[in-house]
């Protein structure tokens, strides 16, 4: 879970999902799915050896989100045919909303 904390609308979020294949064969990032216009997957399709890290990015548009955001993206992985969900939560506010003192979290 991401909570990328309290953001003004209009705000390009980047959220970034670290893992390692823990498995003993190499696997395959082959897709995210993601619900919505406003979430961007920018990760691309990826192997990774056993032990290695990888990583998910997705790209938040706030500009089409307002108030308390709770959502999350599925990620395929292959050969081992695992689905894997990812979840992220936040506030958007108008600009002059968003109190001095937030802090936005990545």
């Amino acid at each position: 879970m991401i909570d990328f904390g309290i953001v003004a609308k209009g705000k390009l979020v980047t959220l970034k999902y670290p893992f390692t294949n823990l498995s003993a064969q190499p696997i395959k990032l082959e897709q995210a799915y993601l619900r919505g216009t406003f979430a961007k997957d920018r990760t691309g399709k990826q192997t990774i050896k056993p032990q290695d890290k990888g990583e998910v990015i997705v790209d938040l548009d706030t500009s089409q989100l307002q108030g308390r955001i709770e959502h999350s993206i599925v990620v395929e992985f292959q050969p081992i045919g695992q689905m894997i969900q990812l979840k992220f939560n936040g506030r958007v506010l108008p600009e002059g909303e968003v109190p001095p003192d937030a802090a936005t979290k990545e």
